[in-house]
Parts: C-alpha cells; sequence; structure tokens
C-alpha cells in the first residue's frame, strides 16, 4: 500500500513514475476510509514550506 504522501503526488500533483503508480494509487485511494482520504486531501493541500519543514 503506498503512503499517503505518495497518493497525493500521484493524485494531486500528477507526477508518477509509471502508469502502474496511478493504478495502485487508485486501488488503495478505493481501501482508505473517510478520514484517511481527508488526511490524502490535506496533504495535497500544505503549502510547500510546510511540506519542507517536516
Amino acid at each position: 500500500m503506498m503512503t499517503r504522501e505518495s497518493m497525493s503526488r500521484v493524485l494531486y500533483r500528477h507526477s508518477w513514475d509509471s502508469l502502474d503508480d496511478w493504478v495502485d494509487a487508485l486501488n488503495d485511494l478505493a481501501d482508505l476510509s473517510d478520514d484517511d482520504i481527508d488526511d490524502v486531501v490535506r496533504i495535497a493541500n500544505r503549502e510547500p514550506d510546510a511540506i519542507f519543514f517536516q
């Protein structure tokens, strides 16, 4: 299973190495709870500086 950070990168920033990354992220997304999906969205919406300093 992909990490939430990886899912955010693939699903929101459209940054993947292969089409398999996209498919894997979608498959993993289907298994997440609503709260976990909210976390993926929250990660995607963070400021770049906030990501850097964590």
